[in-house]
């Protein structure tokens, strides 16, 4: 937005809803922003030359929203076009070179540059649409923004007098967290307000009570679980790990995947350093909101012009993730080892890196990708008006079967 406005389009009501309803307002928008665009993927732009070029060049989607694209998509047909084509582009990437630069995007996910754009688009709405007073009266009653979103929209707002008046909302909603998290015993309630919501930044949400059990400091695992033909070793073994083993995270030194996946472990007793992290981030971020206001005018000016209006890297430095740095050891352990299998993309990334004899890897992964293709041909003809009576088989799985294979298995990150 580029200028200030009391306009009442329509993002402006989607906003004033999603401030109605629980949890981080910018979150919610995010998270349907991102739902609309994978429909119209599915939909309507399955076919766009530029856009499929696009995703050809980045290798398909991201982990998380490859799987978003599978489950909530309603028609897995645009899923085994985009993907057939995806599969197609490997083989003949990783015969025309070597797989060290065959394998590697060339571009990043497009759905999540769509996240991006909507995050942005509502940090700067709210940020333009402050002085509006239904807006404001929507804001105080809400739950709040969660720390990466307040940031946003405190970036995108130039007047200090402002983000004084939205940091006072904030701590209000923060308030109103703080005592229904200690009243009902939630500590998610703090963890979703220092680390997004889990659908927004690419975690799952708290494992299900059915989960399997924390297994304690274990070793590594000596070797891959065993798997089905043409599916990745690696994953199953990282996926077994996630499952069975939630490390003790450090909310505000890991990234936000794992802090949700450590949410299992969350008791009523975790709210009080929870609370402690929120305190704390509220006491630096007044501070720097005083001094962005201290000197004269100029000076002030010149601070923000050659900051670029960028806040994060002055609040919270980039956690160095203990958990992401274990999974990717245990990866490569598995991997330098590995004996000729399928591996899926992502770590074939790594075994390009790591193994000793890639090119068996490779070999073993180009006949899934056959195999993928044939099933793939087999799924789309079936959905043709001229052949759709005819019942579908193994090929049902094809379109399931290509995204574990591009972007690894589901929450493998």
């Amino acid at each position: 937005m580029k200028r200030a406005s009391l306009d009442r389009h329509t993002p402006y009501f989607e906003m004033l809803e999603a401030l109605g309803q629980p949890g981080c307002a910018v979150c919610r928008l995010g998270a349907r922003a991102v739902t609309r665009y994978l429909n119209s993927l599915s939909y309507e732009t399955v076919n766009d030359v530029d856009l499929r070029a696009t995703i050809r060049e980045a290798l398909g989607l991201c982990n998380h929203h490859a799987w978003q694209f599978v489950t909530e998509t309603r028609e897995l047909l645009g899923t085994a076009i985009i993907y057939r084509d995806l599969i197609r582009t490997l083989q003949r990437r990783t015969r025309e070179q070597p797989s060290q630069s065959a394998l590697i995007p060339r571009g990043g996910c497009v759905t999540c540059a769509a996240l991006r754009t909507a995050i942005t688009d509502g940090a700067e709405l709210l940020a333009a649409s402050w002085p509006d007073p239904a807006l404001r009266e929507a804001a105080a009653a809400s739950d709040g923004l969660c720390w990466n979103h307040l940031v946003a929209v405190l970036s995108a707002s130039r007047a200090a007098a402002r983000r004084r008046d939205v940091v006072a909302v904030q701590r209000a909603a923060w308030d109103r967290r703080i005592a229904r998290a200690r009243r009902e015993g939630q500590p998610h309630l703090l963890l979703e307000a220092l680390a997004s919501a889990p659908g927004v930044i690419g975690a799952r949400a708290q494992p299900s009570a059915n989960a399997p059990p924390a297994s304690g400091d274990a070793d590594l695992a000596e070797d891959a679980p065993e798997v089905k033909l043409g599916h990745c070793p690696v994953c199953a073994a990282v996926a077994d790990r996630l499952a069975h083993r939630r490390p003790e995270i450090a909310v505000g030194a890991s990234c936000p995947a794992h802090a949700w996946l450590s949410a299992s472990r969350l008791s009523a007793v975790d709210v009080d350093s929870l609370v402690g992290r929120l305190k704390d981030l509220d006491r630096r971020l007044v501070s720097l909101i005083e001094k962005d206001s201290d000197g004269p005018a100029l000076l002030r000016w010149t601070r923000r012009y050659r900051r670029g209006w960028e806040w994060v890297s002055e609040t919270v430095a980039e956690a160095d993730c203990s958990a992401c740095r274990e999974q990717r050891d245990q990866e490569i352990a598995l991997i330098a080892r590995a004996g000729p299998s399928t591996l899926c993309v992502p770590h074939l990334q790594l075994a390009a890196l790591h193994h000793p004899d890639v090119d068996a890897l490779m070999f073993q992964t180009r006949r899934a990708w056959r195999a993928i293709e044939v099933q793939l041909d087999e799924y789309i003809r079936k959905h043709d008006y001229r052949f759709n009576h005819e019942p579908l088989g193994e090929e049902k799985e094809a379109p399931s079967w290509a995204v574990e294979l591009v972007a690894g298995l589901d929450g493998v990150r």
